[in-house]
């Protein structure tokens, strides 16, 4: 158990090429579920600066 915590070295390049594969998987799909969420929050921030930038115009 000693010889195997102490020739650990740094992570290759196979493990970092996991962790981003996870790391792009998990967003692609929270984007899919949240996707509505996501929409509605643009749009009612799209609405809000429009409302601004028409009540600055006038």
């Amino acid at each position: 158990m000693k010889s195997i915590l102490k020739n650990q070295k740094g992570q290759s390049a196979t493990e970092y090429a996991i962790m981003v594969g996870v790391i792009v998987g998990v967003v692609l799909m929270a984007s899919t579920v949240f996707k509505p969420q996501i929409k509605n929050a643009f749009e009612q921030l799209g609405a809000k600066i429009s409302g601004a930038i028409g009540s600055v115009s006038q």
